[in-house]
């Protein structure tokens, strides 16, 4: 701490305390309000959200509670709830409709948490090197997972497609997507937000509430469970609502800076100083939120040297350059080099040396291999191609873990017992079934085909997916269009044509073609005539126009309706 080094118990609890109540329990003042007119935010009709509490409602959060995850100061788990609910269940229906109708008088003691403090890094000394983790009591816990579920199909329309994470439909992949692919002059600005949910304007956050439409019940609520929250320290006024509350109604108090920055009542923001103005007053004097100045980083993209050079008088933060790191990925506005995802191999590496492989079961060791060296990637290989040199490295690491419970250097293939594609087969096939990272990279990849096609309201929409040839081609067997308006369906890969798609039918006239992504409508105007087929000119090419034009004929298209997709390989054609 600052005022030296705690050794003795006593002493720790002191810093612990000092830190904490520092932290949770002074509320900060607000100095100026939000004119809410000016943002444009129209009112919800959120009424769904206050009916009375219900037994199958409150059975299922019951039922998806972890069984062994560690107690709050109640010392009850999940699995105490699941096997004694035909014995508590008319006790816990009585407290629920006891909050529900603002009897909260005694809530705090069911709202208390113990803080466990994990490290956030190796060497950590200081409580900011420390990860704080409340374990809250389980009614708690039960109240806040009751209006969590009833918020989340609700949450993606009070906010901006801006904001992606906790939000259900949406991914958190989907800003980085859009960085990465920007190709316009533009100004990458990293907000860095010193302890964002435990620092939120409790007034602030309720105003915002009322603002989208919530009703005074679901406030009160908020509010109760705020106002009667404490920790083992004797702390108050701490900022947990429950592991999924908690963010969603971060989210909410944070749309507004959002609004702030693209607001027309400012105009344009061509001017870096309103953005930085705006984004100071909002976090400062009305969220009760604080930019950490140290962590906030500018990144010009496409900028000229003279407007790189004035940016430090424009803001108070860093002004770095690419390659860095948004959302813990490598972000850079060209190609990745090998230094910049060094760091991904780097990270499954690490993990060896603490696990004691050699002392470990092959079974123990597979289990390791399966859970956590093959799940390390996934985050990175959603985005970006699967480099074969990256697969060959963590396949490596993994393989040399699985036979000897080493690092790479130590094992040779005498080591290894069965060849790797044996190894990454399927257990139903009587294989392992340790995942094949570049055949699972392509599957994540085709989400975003999926994604293009069911969601076209997000921040990359309109832009290049992170997907190659093949795995189009994959995306375009795979699936299945009924064709209506003509809109999103792909003329010549998506099989629309009685399952079959037309550079199947006609695969000469294809090649020759130059407009190979056209859409159904625009390829078929006036009348179903194909508008973008020239130069047929040998007999097996005027075969394939027929041949082409026979089967059109078969399909009928309805303009009133969207184009449908179907993916082959699940009953319910979802992917």
């Amino acid at each position: 701490s600052e005022r030296g080094i705690a050794l003795t118990q006593k002493d720790k609890e002191k810093v612990a305390f000092d830190f904490f109540t520092a932290l949770l329990g002074l509320p900060s003042i607000r100095e100026q309000a939000l004119d809410w007119s000016n943002l444009g935010y129209v009112a919800s009709d959120l009424s769904k959200l206050e009916i009375p509490f219900l037994e199958m409602e409150l059975l299922k959060i019951i039922r998806t509670i972890s069984s062994s995850k560690a107690p709050g100061p109640d010392g009850f788990i999940g699995l105490f709830y699941k096997k004694c609910w035909s014995i508590i269940k008319a006790d816990l229906t009585e407290a629920l409709f006891g909050f529900y109708n603002h009897r909260t008088c005694k809530h705090h003691l069911a709202n208390e948490a113990n803080i466990v403090i994990l490290p956030k890094r190796q060497g950590a000394t200081n409580l900011s090197d420390f990860r704080p983790i409340s374990l809250i009591n389980s009614l708690a816990k039960i109240i806040t997972k009751l209006l969590a579920e009833r918020l989340a199909p609700h949450l993606g329309r009070l906010v901006s497609q801006s904001q992606n994470a906790f939000i259900k439909g949406r991914c958190i992949h989907d800003n980085f997507l859009y960085l990465h692919k920007i190709k316009r002059k533009a100004l990458f600005i990293k907000l860095d937000i010193s302890k964002a949910f435990d620092s939120i304007n409790w007034p602030y956050l309720l105003e915002v509430l009322e603002v989208l439409g919530f009703g005074t019940r679901w406030r009160n609520w908020i509010a109760a469970l705020l106002a009667t929250s404490s920790v083992l320290l004797n702390g108050k006024f701490s900022w947990y609502c429950g592991a999924e509350l908690s963010p969603m109604l971060f989210i909410l108090a944070i749309d507004p800076l959002q609004r702030i920055m693209s607001s027309p009542v400012r105009g344009p923001l061509t001017n870096p100083c309103v953005l930085s103005d705006d984004a100071g007053i909002f976090a400062k004097a009305d969220a009760g939120l604080k930019f950490n100045l140290n962590k906030t980083e500018f990144y010009p993209i496409h900028c000229q040297p003279n407007e790189i050079e004035a940016l430090p008088l424009w803001f108070a933060g860093k002004v770095n350059s690419f390659p860095g790191r948004y959302l813990g990925l490598p972000l850079h506005v060209r190609k990745l080099r090998r230094i910049d995802v060094q760091p991904l191999i780097d990270k499954v590496r690490a993990r060896l040396p603490s696990w004691k492989g050699k002392i470990l079961s092959k079974a123990g060791r597979m289990t390791l291999v399966k859970t956590v060296l093959s799940t390390q990637p996934i985050y990175h290989l959603m985005v970006f191609p699967a480099q074969k040199w990256l697969i060959r490295q963590i396949d490596k690491i993994r393989r040399s873990f699985l036979w000897k419970g080493e690092e790479p250097e130590n094992t040779c293939g005498g080591h290894c017992l069965v060849n790797w594609p044996t190894v990454t087969h399927p257990l139903s096939l009587g294989r392992l079934g340790i995942a094949d990272l570049e055949r699972f990279a392509r599957a994540l990849r085709l989400r975003w085909l999926w994604f293009k096609w069911k969601n076209r309201e997000t921040a990359w929409g309109g832009l290049d997916v992170p997907c190659d040839k093949q795995d189009r081609d994959l995306f375009h067997a795979s699936t299945m269009v009924t064709v209506g308006d003509g809109v999103k369906a792909s003329f010549w890969c998506s099989h629309w044509i009685n399952g079959m798609a037309a550079h199947l039918i006609a695969p000469s006239l294809y090649a020759k073609t130059s407009r190979k992504n056209i859409s159904v409508r625009n390829a078929l105007k006036n009348n179903n005539r194909i508008s973008h087929i020239f130069l047929v000119s040998s007999v097996s090419e005027v075969k394939e126009f027929v041949d082409l034009w026979e089967a059109l004929r078969e399909v009928q298209r309805d303009a009133k309706r969207e184009d449908k997709i179907v993916w082959r390989w699940t009953t319910n054609g979802v992917y």
